[in-house]
């Protein structure tokens, strides 16, 4: 009986707690990400007016493309007139693919793909950015 209890009880922390528990942790780090992005909606965008007035408490969002990176931590974007440059130390990446232009999956097809800064070794010159913050 003892037995067939352990058998149970292994059973249901490995097939059904740990899995749960990992599609909890997933869902909410999702559910971060998505919100973090809509809020970003109404920061303003920065342009060559607001970055020379800017405080250092406001935020701003900002499209651009990359154009060099600097000592494998500082990325330079131009986009809209203005060159930025972003510290990228310890920082997450989503990179989100399948978009309409380069004729891949439709939008909200593809779950964005997650990485640390650290752990990427290159990217192509004219990678498109959306950074904010």
């Amino acid at each position: 009986m003892f037995v067939l209890f352990l058998m149970f009880s292994l059973g249901l922390v490995c097939y059904i707690l740990i899995p749960g528990a990992g599609a909890v942790y997933v869902r909410s780090r999702w559910r971060s990400f998505r919100q973090r992005l809509i809020i970003s909606r109404y920061f303003p965008l920065l342009t060559n007016d607001n970055a020379r007035n800017a405080d250092s408490q406001e935020k701003y969002r900002f499209f651009g493309t990359l154009e060099a990176i600097e000592d494998g931590e500082i990325i330079w974007l131009q986009g809209q007139g203005i060159r930025l440059a972003v510290s990228m130390a310890h920082q997450e990446v989503f990179f989100l693919s399948g978009h309409p232009q380069t004729g891949g999956m439709e939008p909200g097809q593809t779950l964005p793909h997650r990485m640390v800064w650290d752990d990427i070794l290159n990217l192509a010159e004219g990678t498109q950015f959306f950074v904010f913050g």
